[in-house]
């Protein structure tokens, strides 16, 4: 056997022993006259470089998967195309079988993503779910595109000023992605209105509009009132919040400390600039892109946590503070 193996290869114990598929992102190297191996669970030294201990390597490190030889050949085939080869790749890493990822991809295809605010968060969120393999969003927000848009969100030009984001972010969308399908809705939600649109039957839901200033931290009951996975999160000065709530659990007793007295009292000043920064707006779309890509993915992407991260934008190397909400932890704070 040799550890040189193409995607469309598979390794066996014996000849009628369990069929594998080579994660495509495995390393290996010589140091010395051991061989070394590298996967998704770590780097495996091999004591000698025979077909079994080659196997065994390959197996502790993470870098076989299981599965019959039509779920390998399945799996060959995403791999081998540009639209899914790296969604493809990214669920090997912490697939258990073939089958996982398969039964993954059929999960984001048939999704539908709820999407409210497309801003610099939303419209950066939308598009990396969109190429995870979702295709069906239904996109909501009433604002149009302003020149300030252009330094912090990356999917508007010039010409677009003016429009509304919803209509350009929806013809980014299918000019990239061909089979995507996008409602679009111009509209600034409530809270209980976005509930009345979670009702349609949404696998995962991304609330990232601001107003009112609430509404991130209101998704935790809308998220358990309608049983539906939804990430929500923003900033308030240098501080960014992400939050994702699963729908699966009771009631949690939280604390907003970033409008310690009630939050309908605070008022924006008239000329009031708000510090949505470009990098901060891509790494919140991320986590948030993440936990729903997460929900949905379960076979690969398992222990998908109710969780709070937070951390400050403005501090170098960046420090995430996660808080799990359940169980319940003592200080629980939500944007």
């Amino acid at each position: 056997m040799s550890i040189h193996s193409d995607i469309h290869e598979y390794c066996a114990g014996t000849a009628t022993g369990p069929r594998y598929l080579v994660t495509p992102s495995t390393f290996y190297t010589t140091i010395g006259d051991k061989l070394h191996v590298s996967g998704p669970k770590g780097t495996v030294k091999l004591l000698e470089n025979t077909p079994d201990a080659i196997l065994e390597g390959l197996l502790n490190s993470g870098s076989l998967i299981p599965g019959s030889e039509s779920d390998i050949d399945e799996v060959v085939s995403l791999l081998k195309k540009p639209e899914t080869s790296r969604t493809a790749s990214y669920l090997l890493c912490s697939a258990t079988c073939c089958r996982d990822v398969i039964q993954d991809f059929k999960a984001l295809c048939k999704a539908r993503v709820l999407i409210v605010g497309c801003g610099g968060v939303g419209s950066t969120a939308t598009m990396l779910l969109a190429g995870s393999g979702i295709r069906y969003f239904k996109i909501i927000d009433a604002d149009i595109i302003e020149k300030s848009n252009l330094n912090r969100q990356l999917f508007w030009r010039s010409n677009d000023i003016g429009k509304y984001k919803t209509d350009v972010l929806a013809t980014a969308l299918k000019e990239r992605f061909k089979d995507v399908s996008v409602e679009i809705k111009r509209e600034y939600l409530s809270t209980s209105e976005i509930g009345e649109c979670v009702t349609a039957g949404f696998d995962g839901v991304i609330v990232t509009a601001d107003n009112p200033p609430t509404l991130a931290r209101d998704c935790e009951e809308l998220s358990r009132t309608h049983k539906t996975p939804i990430a929500s999160g923003g900033y308030l000065h240098n501080i960014c919040i992400a939050n994702f709530f699963s729908g699966e659990h009771p009631a949690i007793e939280t604390k907003n400390t970033s409008f310690p007295i009630n939050a309908k009292n605070w008022q924006r000043l008239p000329n009031s600039v708000m510090p949505s920064f470009g990098p901060s707006n891509f790494l919140l779309a991320s986590i948030l892109s993440s936990s729903i890509i997460s929900a949905i993915a379960k076979q690969s992407l398992r222990n998908v946590d109710q969780s709070i991260i937070n951390w400050n934008a403005n501090e170098l190397p960046t420090v995430f503070h996660t808080h799990k909400i359940w169980p319940p932890q003592d200080e629980m704070h939500i944007l």
